[in-house]
């Protein structure tokens, strides 16, 4: 049997990407946001608001780059050899929940709400591995009996099936973060005031754009498959 095709880089590069971005976000933007947000010289400034974009964008760029490579392994060499991946991915995820919590233990001081925020860490861990299950889901039906193309033609393309799963694959991140922003707009209530309308509706077109600039990543990932290399499926 022919070795499949660099699979063993995609494994080192979700194990880089997940660990070393989620541990970023951890242990040094997430502090740096709570102290430049708390600091009443830097409250008014753009620092507490580029950070809490930057600390999005940071998570963003591991989601999509790691579904990439996931998404590419299932449909070029099936399931059992995307399983992996997956659980590297999800190790990530769990050691930047894990590293959060330390952060908020410890910055913070919030040790009287470690039940709470345990319980926020297993809520957000548990959503990523239903987020990761759906997508995968979609990406092992799509990809019975397909035999390519694998790279994109073009942006835009039903009859790519790779190119589908990544399209579906961002409107299921999509609908994740829409779904977290209303049940956190429930719990604060109704906007009262014109400017909480506006912030509310940058942040629900924002959870549409990222999944959007998300998916166009992922193509432009996809550029980078060999046109001839084999698919070994087993789905």
């Amino acid at each position: 049997m022919k070795k499949p095709i660099g699979w063993r880089r995609p494994l080192g590069l979700t194990a880089l990407l997940a660990f070393v971005l989620h541990g970023l976000r951890a242990f040094l933007l997430a502090p740096l946001k709570v102290r430049f947000g708390t600091d009443i010289l830097y409250q008014n400034s753009i620092l507490p608001a580029a950070l809490d974009l930057l600390l999005d964008l940071t998570l963003m760029a591991v989601i999509y780059i790691c579904y990439t490579f996931i998404l590419e392994t299932i449909f070029r060499q099936g399931l059992r050899r995307a399983i992996p991946l997956a659980l590297l991915y999800l190790g990530g995820t769990v050691f930047g929940s894990a590293g959060n919590l330390i952060m908020d233990l410890t910055v913070n001081g919030g040790r009287e709400l470690f039940g709470m925020l345990l319980l926020a860490v297993l809520s957000g861990i548990g959503q990523e591995l239903l987020q990761l299950a759906l997508v995968m889901l979609i990406a092992c039906l799509l990809a019975r009996s397909y035999t390519g193309p694998y790279v994109p033609q073009q942006m835009f393309s039903r009859r790519n099936r790779l190119q589908l799963a990544a399209l579906l694959g961002a409107g299921v991140t999509a609908l994740f973060r829409i779904g977290a922003r209303v049940i956190y707009d429930i719990s604060l209530g109704a906007p009262t005031a014109t400017m909480e309308m506006v912030d509310m509706a940058i942040n629900y077109a924002a959870d549409l754009l990222i999944p959007f600039l998300g998916y166009l990543g992922m193509v432009l990932l996809m550029f980078r498959i060999p046109a001839d290399s084999d698919r070994q499926a087993d789905v």
